[in-house]
């Protein structure tokens, strides 16, 4: 599993919420290939329980839930000429959110 140097979580509007992490290796090298995905958790204020998100139906679940990662892309600069080692996704669903509430992302690849 690569080591993650920085994940941000930014709501960029009303309507969607992107998720940016730059990855590197042990070695401090940038992962430019392969497969990478997120995973989200909310924290349920009154428990402090963890509910997975399910991609399939954008809701936060306590049991079961059918599609818990979603793939994140990796993005090049200067015109496609350099690997950044940055990898994002766009979240356009944001029902299951609360404002205020308290997510936790994790990155895998």
């Amino acid at each position: 599993m690569a080591e993650s140097e920085g994940i941000d979580i930014i709501r960029e509007s009303d309507t969607s919420i992107l998720v940016a992490a730059y990855l590197a290796d042990s070695l401090g090298a940038k992962i430019t290939s392969g497969t990478t995905t997120y995973r989200l958790w909310h924290v349920v204020p009154t428990s402090g329980a963890l509910e997975t998100y399910d991609f399939s139906d954008n809701t936060f679940k306590t049991g079961a839930v059918t599609t818990a990662t979603a793939a994140l892309t990796h993005r090049t600069a200067e015109n496609g000429t350099r690997n950044t080692g940055v990898w994002t996704a766009r979240l356009a669903t944001l029902t299951g959110f609360t404002v205020g509430d308290k997510y936790y992302v994790e990155v895998s690849h």
